[in-house]
């Protein structure tokens, strides 16, 4: 289930945990830990449960994370504790518990294509609510022809296509739709839109447009 290795510290890095020890590097938490990690290179995890180690505490450290694809278990223990997980089944219970919780919250998660269809609505809906036609003119707000302030949107995120957004900022503004308000501005409060824009707003609209 999980692929399992100590990892090896090499001479010189003990030599270095082995000054900081004599520091005073004896607690969970010290400060010396940082500078410690900054040194030898090694993790802060590796160098908490090496510092247990030295006060003679077996120490095992598991981890899983949710957004990685791989949902990989991550180990970090002492020599003694070490032994102890290679003949139970300790990891691969822990492995097995969040891969499934994980498996669940990763089903009930909306594709992105879903979430830029939903916020691409709700843009157009909130352009149409203050006198917008059709879909909203993002070709024009590039050359500024026309301005569209948008009030109330998340922070740091300004008005833009939504396939534009990562998936956290389109679950913001979804959330955030009661929030958002549109305001139609431009040079001399007129609109300019392009040829293109103008077609797909009447089409949008259920209107036809006949060259004879």
């Amino acid at each position: 289930m999980e692929e399992r290795g100590r990892t090896i510290i090499t001479d010189q890095q003990k030599q270095s945990l082995k000054h900081f020890f004599e520091k005073g590097m004896r607690s969970v938490g010290s400060p010396l830990v940082q500078a410690a990690a900054e040194i030898t290179a090694l993790p802060p995890s590796i160098i908490e449960v090496s510092s247990l180690e030295e006060l003679g505490v077996e120490t095992i450290v598991l981890s899983f994370d949710h957004q990685k694809a791989t949902m990989e278990v991550s180990e970090v223990s002492s020599k003694g504790a070490s032994e102890f997980l290679a003949s139970t089944d300790t990891v691969n219970n822990f492995a097995l518990h969040f891969k499934a919780s994980s498996s669940a919250i990763r089903t009930t998660k909306e594709p992105v294509s879903v979430l830029v269809k939903r916020v691409q609505e709700l843009f157009n809906q909130k352009y149409k609510d203050v006198g917008g036609v059709g879909k909203i003119p993002y070709q024009s707000l590039r050359n500024h022809n026309v301005t569209i302030h948008a009030a109330g949107l998340p922070k740091g995120l300004t008005l833009k296509k939504p396939s534009f957004y990562g998936r956290k900022q389109l679950e913001d503004i979804i959330k955030a739709e009661d929030q958002i308000s549109f305001h139609i501005g431009g040079e001399n409060g007129a609109q300019s839109q392009t040829v293109e824009e103008i077609l797909d707003a009447m089409c949008g609209n259920g209107r036809f447009l006949v060259l004879l």
